[in-house]
């Protein structure tokens, strides 16, 4: 707000010598960055502060996995089984040519299988024995 008058001020000189036209562009143009910089920062701030917004599409996640998979199949998963599930979707979200859009619904499965792992581990007590123990 205080760079619009900084500028209406800058700019006073116009009007006394006729230039109102001046001045009323002036103010268009302040006003129209004031409001711009606010919409940027309010939407930098909802992007950090929206966290509702993530754990929701963390949970349907959840509930997806959930209804294709079911318990039964992950009860039977090893600590192995998880991390590597895990990394899966981790490095296909490392991927060059991937969009925000795929970035965000990548790491979103991750999410959904540490959740997923963490449900299995406390359901069943501890983690199945591995293959090879």
């Amino acid at each position: 707000m205080y760079d619009i008058l900084d500028t209406l001020t800058a700019n006073l000189g116009h009007v006394i010598g006729g230039g109102l036209i001046v001045l009323a562009l002036t103010i268009v143009v302040c006003i129209g960055a004031e409001i711009s910089r606010r919409r940027k920062v309010r939407a930098e701030e909802e992007e950090y502060e929206d966290r509702d917004g993530i754990y929701a599409a963390i949970d349907a996640e959840r509930d997806y996995q959930d209804e294709r998979w079911g318990n039964e199949f992950d009860d039977k998963n090893t600590s192995n089984d998880w991390c590597t599930y895990i990394c899966r979707y981790a490095a296909n979200a490392a991927a060059f040519d991937i969009t925000t859009a795929q970035f965000r619904e990548q790491m979103v499965k991750v999410a959904a299988l540490a959740v997923a792992s963490i449900e299995a581990t406390d359901r069943t007590g501890g983690l199945p024995p591995r293959h090879y123990d």
